[in-house]
């Protein structure tokens, strides 16, 4: 039987066959023109901005910046760099770093499904409510930081996009420090949305079609202290803030989507 810190120095190595674990998402069937990338963190970050190496993974404290290095590892490792790459890239690196972070040892699953059904019509504030109802009993999240991440997931789309009709996958991903512990947990919220423009080719969407999926996990600490050395040896520090930025998709400031003047219309 392999013992966990084989596990670990598997995945490090990119071994991660032999891991055995589920994985959590698969494109191929259901493939899509772009992905855009905005991530958030919910909480407080407890972590040492002058802890590195060891004392990173070794003190819980640190388990924010210890998380998000080791997901900032995983997107290395699979090519997804969503702040600099573009959207095509990324839509085809995703599975595949959604999968590396799902079969690292130290983040134990709690929930994969797609829990809304399918939709289809222009509603910016059904989706928001889609989206946020998917949320609950997984996350505290604000509602306006995810109102936020939409609008700027919209906009990046159209900034890249010059198609009548596209069909992008949004990425939001949080990272959450429990206010009463150290405890850490991630979820991978991804919404595949399909959208149209209206005939005159203005940056308008007419309808839009979307499932939306879920995953969480709950990081294990202990795994991170009792294998700190080996995962020192490999994993860069990577603060929370840094992480954030890298896998944020870039917006172009002078193109405003619908959902933007939507929102700013019905929300004071």
């Amino acid at each position: 039987m392999t013992s966990q810190r084989e596990q670990v120095v598997h995945w490090l190595q990119g071994n991660d066959l032999l891991l055995g674990n589920l994985q959590l998402l698969n494109l191929s069937g259901n493939s899509v023109d772009s992905v855009i990338s905005q991530p958030f963190f919910v909480g407080t970050n407890t972590s040492n901005p002058g802890s590195d190496g060891v004392e990173l993974f070794r003190n819980p404290k640190n388990h924010v910046d210890a998380t998000s290095s080791v997901l900032t590892f995983a997107g290395n490792q699979t090519n997804f760099h969503p702040a600099w790459q573009d959207m095509t890239t990324a839509s085809r690196n995703y599975s595949a770093y959604v999968n590396k972070i799902g079969s690292f040892p130290g983040f134990i699953l709690t929930l994969n499904d797609q829990p809304q059904p399918y939709r289809s019509s222009y509603d910016p504030m059904r989706m928001i409510s889609d989206i946020m109802s998917a949320y609950s009993g997984v996350i505290d999240v604000d509602v306006q930081q995810v109102i936020s991440s939409i609008i700027r997931m919209a906009n990046s789309v159209l900034s890249s996009s010059s198609a009548d009709a596209s069909k992008s996958l949004f990425n939001q991903m949080a990272v959450q420090k429990d206010p009463s512990s150290d405890t850490v947990r991630i979820s991978i919220f991804y919404t595949i949305l399909h959208m149209r423009k209206e005939t005159s080719g203005k940056d308008t969407y007419v309808s839009q079609e979307y499932t939306i999926n879920r995953a969480a996990f709950r990081v294990d600490g202990s795994v991170l202290v009792e294998n700190a050395e080996v995962l020192a040896q490999m994993v860069s520090k990577t603060p929370i803030r840094d992480w954030l930025n890298a896998n944020s998709s870039p917006t172009n400031a002078s193109i405003r989507s619908c959902f933007e003047e939507y929102f700013n219309k019905e929300i004071p």
